[in-house]
């Protein structure tokens, strides 16, 4: 009955049928049990501290539950699947704390059940074992033990971590542990089955590192599925050979690809997405859709797309947003804190003085005729946990929201969420909008190297990770205006606080942020630096009194002292919102009158002005949104060998239909300081749908083609903003006309291959002639395949998870 290589492969091969998402059997369920609400608080805990070195110590004596979770051990009856979570947790930390006494052969169980694996040997009923479920027994699918959210495979890995060094204590490295174990085989029958198991690992593990980990969950199960009936058949032909039930776990557990085995094999079958129910984790008793948010919260999602059409559904079923009270967060699939505590405690970690303010803005707003957005920076967003909160607790197309993440893998599991729960950058004024900028902020632009931590980004010359730094004057400039007002400001950025406000010295000097919250992670020397920073440009701060439940940290709040001084409030507190915000809608009460009473829109800007606020434009666009940008091109592609030459296309009808929405506003805001995303997005919102087809190159022409002839003094006046004139050529436009794409081509709204700003002197003569030159020698251009970047707005791709 021994496994042959060829029927290791063939089995290997074979793809069972599964189903499109897990199901979890009763083993493994506990909601029956009188003590599921323990059950809940174990999985959570187990869940949010599976990195922690300390985790057996903390569950079974360092919390507050403690004493009842151990209770599980004993309780045979109950919650099975707590049972063995608990009996996983005692036996590591049983080796952890064993001391040496060079009995490694009893370690691997030959006189008899091992000290160390004597917990899950308990008691005469096989079935209720542990490994009888997962290996030798007819017990659930690995798949579905995955989906129950107790990390079963996760703790394995673990175990084997422990009990490799456990081996080492008692005089018995991990690499001779395998040898040890057949040498004590007492026939050969089971030490040729014993010696099989590690291929049989290898050959798994390879299955699993060869699939793609963000394959649709039926992929992902049927490579689990074929892992799991190797070593099921191992496990059932070894007891049938006479090896010991003890010493097939240790077999399994020595091994050194063992915890990478376990560990991929737990992250693999992770769920992506998890929906939280905003209401009931803020614990309010009443609220609307009760019952359908209620049954919803915590629901697991192993695809996007699954997550994506439950969010729309829901949406439809309420009739707003997604993001109203059920919420759906994409956490990715692998293990850090912030990503487990929302998978396995379904609790997104948002501070409760964020959530304090806005819940007196969320009373306030409503009161107010005039609907002024508002706006809500968050630096240091994480997961988005404190943003999408915002998107729950403001009114329904109030928000305005900043977010910035300096992780890549952070900042792009957020930007699923957004688009998830039907959160766009841009968009009509009656939804909500929140824009993410996967940038680290400091005092100044540049370049900033950190490391990955328990709560994300920290800035550190020893990092691996190299993240673009920016400034809040600068970036609020750029995507929310030089005039506009920030409500709240929210700064958690793991110590850098100070670094931040420094760079936001404009934004405070103008008066133009309403509140600040500054973590100050109960420091009383971070405390003293920030009240200081925030002292110097005219703010008023206190202590805020909503401290945090989770992490031990406190916050700082800041108002200007002006305006508390009119409020009579106190730095963030509700009489100040409510004079705050009623400044700002009489604002925009004014700001809509005077717009009643202008002048019709001046003329339009000089046509050489038009391109070079498009070429800013596609700038933009073109390095911050290559996904899309490729998608485009891709979907216009006839022959895989013109990629350039279909990119270099997209990129002119962009420009013709871009010059055409230009306006004397696009110019002046180029002008002061830069073009703001919706502007970004008006502009090009045009050309999404154009084709490369020659039809459509021909009708985004006008009626003729002109050849121009721009002297260098033109091209300055137009890279400054300034009127230019053209000299034109007819006799050459005819040419043009007849096919000759070669030549640079403007009409009331096209340029081709050169545009007007990139137009220099051909050698030898005075003036400059639109012909096509290498890049290299005219300098990049938005047609160009490799965008260098431009208006210094350097964009980073997010990294792949």
């Amino acid at each position: 009955m021994a496994l042959s290589v060829t029927r290791l492969i063939f089995t290997l091969l074979g793809l069972p049928s599964q189903a499109d998402r897990p199901c979890i059997p009763s083993p493994w369920s506990c909601r029956r049990s009188k003590k599921w609400w323990l059950a809940e608080r174990l999985i959570g805990q187990v869940g949010m501290l599976l990195n922690s070195a300390s985790l057996p110590a903390r569950i079974l004596d360092g919390v507050l539950l403690s004493e009842s979770y151990r209770e599980f051990l004993t309780d045979h009856g109950g919650c099975l699947a707590a049972q063995w979570t608990m009996e996983l947790l005692h036996v590591e930390l049983g080796m952890s704390r064993s001391e040496t006494h060079g009995g490694w052969a009893h370690a691997l169980g030959v006189d008899g059940i091992a000290a160390p694996f004597s917990t899950f040997f308990r008691g005469d009923r096989a079935c209720l074992m542990l490994f009888h479920q997962l290996l030798w027994g007819s017990g659930t699918a690995w798949s579905s033990v995955a989906a129950t959210g107790w990390s079963t495979f996760a703790l394995l890995g673990r175990l084997s971590k422990a009990f490799q060094l456990y081996l080492e204590r008692q005089g018995k490295p991990s690499s001779q542990a395998l040898e040890g174990l057949l040498s004590l085989q007492l026939t050969a029958e089971t030490r040729n089955i014993a010696g099989q198991l590690p291929e049989l690992i290898q050959t798994a593990l390879s299955s699993l590192k060869a699939t793609n980990m963000s394959a649709p969950w039926k992929v992902r199960a049927a490579t689990a599925a074929q892992a799991e009936g190797l070593l099921r058949e191992w496990s059932r032909e070894a007891l049938y050979h006479g090896l010991p039930p003890w010493q097939v776990v240790a077999s399994f557990l020595i091994d050194l690809r063992s915890p990478l085995f376990w560990q991929l094999l737990d992250t693999m079958l992770l769920p992506e997405s998890v929906s939280i129910c905003f209401p009931k984790m803020l614990s309010w008793k009443s609220f609307a859709n009760r019952g359908h948010c209620m049954s919803r919260h915590c629901a697991k999602f192993w695809d996007v797309d699954e997550a994506f059409a439950a969010a729309t559904a829901h949406a439809d079923a309420v009739n707003h947003s997604a993001a109203r009270d059920l919420t759906v967060f994409h956490v990715g699939t692998d293990r850090d804190f912030l990503s487990d505590s929302i998978r396995s405690e379904c609790l997104a970690r948002c501070e409760n003085s964020v959530l304090g303010v806005l819940r007196q803005v969320s009373d306030i707003l409503p009161h107010f005729d005039v609907k002024a957005p508002f706006t809500y920076v968050d630096a240091g967003a994480a997961l988005g946990e404190c943003m999408l909160s915002a998107a729950f607790m403001v009114p329904e197309g109030r928000l305005r929201g900043l977010a910035f993440e300096a992780l890549p893998k952070w900042a792009k599991r957020i930007k699923e969420s957004l688009r998830i729960n039907g959160i766009a950058a841009s968009g009509s004024h009656n939804n909500t909008q929140v824009v993410l900028k996967n940038v680290a902020l400091g005092s100044m632009r540049s370049k900033m190297l950190g490391s990955f931590a328990v709560g994300g980004f920290v800035a550190g010359a020893r990092g691996s990770i190299l993240a673009r730094s920016s400034t809040l004057d600068h970036e609020v400039a750029s995507h929310l205006g030089r005039e506009e007002t920030v409500d709240l400001l929210h700064i958690f950025v793991n110590s850098c606080e100070p670094a931040v406000l420094k760079g936001a010295r404009q934004l405070l000097l103008d008066r133009r942020v309403g509140c600040v919250l500054v973590q100050v992670y109960d420091r009383e020397s971070m405390s003293a630096v920030v009240k200081g920073l925030l002292r110097k440009v005219g703010y008023a701060v206190t202590n805020h009194s909503l401290r945090s439940g989770w992490s031990g940290s406190s916050y700082v709040a800041g108002s200007p002292s002006d305006a508390l001084a009119q409020s009579e409030g106190m730095p963030c507190d509700r009489r100040f919102f409510q004079w705050w915000l009623r400044a700002k809608q009489a604002s925009a009460v004014a700001a809509l009158a005077a717009e009643a009473e202008a002048e019709p829109d001046p003329a339009p800007p000089e046509r050489g002005q038009a391109l070079l606020v498009c070429r800013t434009a596609l700038w933009r666009r073109w390095s911050s949104g290559m996904e899309e940008v490729q998608a485009m091109v891709n979907s216009s592609l006839q022959d895989p060998k013109s990629y350039e030459k279909a990119a270099r296309q997209l990129a002119e009808k962009q420009m013709a239909a871009c010059s055409r929405e230009a306006t004397a506003a696009d110019v002046h805001a180029l002008r002061s300081g830069g073009l703001g995303d919706a502007a970004v997005e008006r502009l090009l919102a045009a050309s999404l749908g154009l084709q490369t087809a020659d039809s459509m190159f021909a009708s985004a022409c006008a009626l003729e083609c002109i050849v121009v002839t721009v002297p260098e003094q033109a091209v300055q006046r137009a890279e400054a903003g300034l009127p230019v004139s053209f000299r034109v050529d007819r006799s050459e436009a005819r040419g043009a006309h007849e096919g000759n794409k070669q030549a640079a081509m403007i009409t009331g709204a096209v340029t081709t291959q050169a545009q007007i700003s990139l137009l220099r002197p051909v050698p030898g003569t005075g003036t400059g002639t639109a012909e096509k030159r290498p890049a290299a020698e005219r300098g990049a251009s938005p047609t160009d395949i490799d965008l260098e970047g431009a208006e210094g707005e350097y964009q980073e791709d997010f990294e792949d998870e």
